[in-house]
């Protein structure tokens, strides 16, 4: 099922793509009706579409809206920067491909941390007129974003590696109850 409402085209943000009913699009698209309560389903919001069972949006489409409104790509970017992010963002979580919200929500996480420290490391290369204190700040800032990215891949790792780990302790029965050893004057 796909989404009538694009995350920001150049029209602004939460715009209609052309033709869509606004009842279908989950009335709005403020964030709350969708990305809230059906995550995990389709939800129940009276308030904003006439009692209507709102559209559950795919994960892929959740993710790179979030990672998007986390970058700032509002309707004031320019259309090729805006087109370049949004397909960067939608290959990198294509490559990664997050196998549950968790792992969606942690890949979110590191796309947007990743690509900000990113940024204030150019910033802090290519801005001549700056003071030297502005600088380190950026490289500063960078640094933590960075290091915040590195612990979210790792984390992405573990949780990955746990659900193997699941997975195969289930296949194998290892999760039957073992029966507790009797104390010997019991079996008198």
């Amino acid at each position: 099922m796909t989404s009538n409402v694009t995350p920001f085209p150049p029209g602004g943000a939460g715009a209609q793509k052309p033709g869509s009913d606004q009842s279908a699009a989950g009335a709005g698209h403020d964030g709350a009706s969708v990305h809230g309560a059906s995550q995990n389903g389709a939800a129940m919001d009276s308030a904003s579409n006439g009692g209507k069972t709102a559209d559950v949006v795919p994960l892929r489409e959740r993710l790179v809206t979030d990672v998007l409104t986390a970058l700032s790509m509002g309707p004031y970017v320019p259309l090729e920067v805006y087109e370049r992010r949004c397909t960067g963002v939608k290959s990198a979580i294509d490559q990664a491909s997050p196998a549950d919200e968790i792992e969606g929500m942690l890949m979110a996480q590191l796309l947007t941390a990743h690509s900000r420290g990113l940024g204030f490391i150019r910033m802090s290369l290519t801005e001549e007129f700056i003071d030297e204190r502005v600088r380190c700040a950026y490289i500063l800032a960078a640094t933590r974003l960075l290091s915040l990215a590195r612990r979210h891949l790792a984390a992405l790792n573990r949780h990955r590696d746990l659900v193997t780990e699941r997975q195969q302790r289930a296949k194998d029965r290892r999760r039957q109850r073992r029966k507790q050893k009797q104390p010997p004057e019991w079996d008198q």
